[in-house]
């Protein structure tokens, strides 16, 4: 019998397996928070790199996208060995400065959803550090989901 397929907040999402590590469990027994959150930036650069923007990408254009906000509900919990899948979409993209992902971690064998966040990233001037207009390979290459 095949694992019920995902209900997806949201069309086509990029996705990647993984699963928990006794290093991953806290005390109480199930994975900790800020794994969750790790899991997600880990996804959103994964996602990154498949549109073409790795690190040195950023660099060359001298932009790059920073968080601003996170925001995460938890809604299951997850434990060591069992196959999750994190997913990641590009919600918004005003083309200019910001850009907000949205995320979905669900447990695979049963399409329960564990995790529902986002993240609010603003664009950055790689030498000052400070806020900065996005590039046009950016605004374009940051589709937002057509949901």
């Amino acid at each position: 019998m095949s694992a019920p397929a995902p209900d997806w907040d949201f069309p086509e999402p990029f996705t990647i397996d993984i699963s928990p590590t006794p290093e991953d469990v806290d005390g109480f027994g199930h994975v900790n928070n800020l794994v969750y959150a790790r899991w997600c930036v880990e996804c959103a650069w994964a996602h990154s790199e498949a549109l073409g923007f790795s690190f040195d990408d950023y660099r060359r254009l001298g932009r790059g996208m920073v968080v601003h906000h996170h925001e995460f509900d938890y809604v299951g919990q997850a434990v060591e060995g069992e196959r999750l899948l994190v997913a990641t979409w590009v919600l918004e993209n005003d083309g200019r400065l910001r850009m907000t992902r949205g995320y979905q971690i669900v447990r695979s064998r049963s399409g329960e959803t564990l995790l529902r966040g986002s993240t609010r990233f603003v664009c950055i001037d790689m030498a000052t550090l400070r806020p900065a207009r996005m590039p046009r390979a950016f605004a374009e290459g940051y589709p937002p989901v057509q949901a």
